[in-house]
């Protein structure tokens, strides 16, 4: 259950830095990085299916 908790978060989290467009890279490069997934910050079609799965 707590994992569930955990990816709803990100999603939101990502959801919320990409609607910013301009600004959304640093947010979701942040939250990558803290996942330890900072190869998915170079490839956005990578990060956003990632998103839909989590």
């Amino acid at each position: 259950m707590a994992q569930e908790a955990w990816k709803v978060l990100v999603q939101q989290r990502v959801k919320e830095a990409a609607g910013r467009c301009a600004r959304a890279l640093g947010p979701i490069a942040e939250v990558l990085g803290i996942l330890g997934m900072p190869d998915l910050v170079a490839d956005v079609p990578a990060w956003l299916a990632w998103v839909t799965r989590a």
